[in-house]
């Protein structure tokens, strides 16, 4: 029971996603959304709702990342937060178009120490990326100093796509620091997991690194914490259970 005289905004049939959207997109000030419309017009693009709540988020203060202590890790999962949003609102009707969560440039990726976790004398690295993402993903973990072996492959239970390609995969880049060898060979590259929130990860793939790759381990930019895994990051608790 609650105080008739008080509205709320499910009395209005305003759910809480709605009411987080326009209030984000009421926090764009006058003066940057006269700039956002005038562009809108020199480049003769549709102005949208979709594109203000892009703005937005675009406008949020980031912090810079931190470069994490030295390490001595045999194991490092690394999930950046690559700079990706989801498809629009006009394209696909029941998807939410700005990602909840900060994400960073690919220079600013590139330029992070992740090295730091890596001890010197052997190390296995695992780098999950996008489609989009791959060829920077690439670039980056060999600037990291880490030598590429392979590309293991999500095979995600997605429904079907209409409106180009399915994108039912993600992909985790894995190289060597050193000459640290699997503790179990054969294993498939691909590897088959449910999709559940946007950005978390299936539990086949831990199960893979725990059965080929050494401890002590580290989730890097980890969002749930998980059995034989230290965790670095700002959201460690993101997807645990209430």
């Amino acid at each position: 029971m609650h105080d008739a005289s008080v509205l709320r905004l499910a009395d209005m049939g305003i759910g809480e996603t709605q009411s987080h959207r326009w209030q984000r997109e009421a926090s764009v000030e006058e003066g940057e959304y006269r700039a956002y419309v005038q562009t809108c017009d020199e480049t003769e693009t549709e102005l949208t709702s979709a594109g203000v709540l892009r703005l937005a988020y675009a406008l949020i203060e980031r912090p810079p990342l931190t470069d994490p202590a030295v390490g001595t890790y045999r194991t490092v999962i690394i999930d950046p937060p690559w700079p990706m949003q989801k498809i629009e609102r006009e394209v696909r009707p029941k998807q939410g178009q700005a990602l909840d969560y900060a994400v960073k440039s690919v220079d600013e990726i590139a330029a992070w120490k992740a090295q730091n976790f890596m001890a010197e004398d052997g190390c296995h690295v695992y780098l999950w990326t996008t489609q989009r993402f791959l060829e920077d993903a690439m670039r980056i973990m060999e600037g990291w100093g880490v030598r590429r072996e392979c590309v293991l492959v999500w095979n995600k239970n997605v429904g079907i796509t209409p409106y180009s390609w399915m994108y039912n995969a993600e992909f985790v880049l894995f190289g060597r620091v050193g000459n640290l060898p699997l503790l179990k060979n054969g294993e498939k590259v691909v590897f088959d997991g449910k999709v559940r929130e946007h950005s978390r990860k299936p539990d086949e793939f831990y199960d893979l690194v725990r059965l080929v790759s050494p401890e002590p381990r580290i989730d890097v930019f980890s969002r749930e914490a998980r059995e034989g895994f230290e965790q670095w990051g700002d959201e460690k608790d993101r997807f645990e259970l209430p």
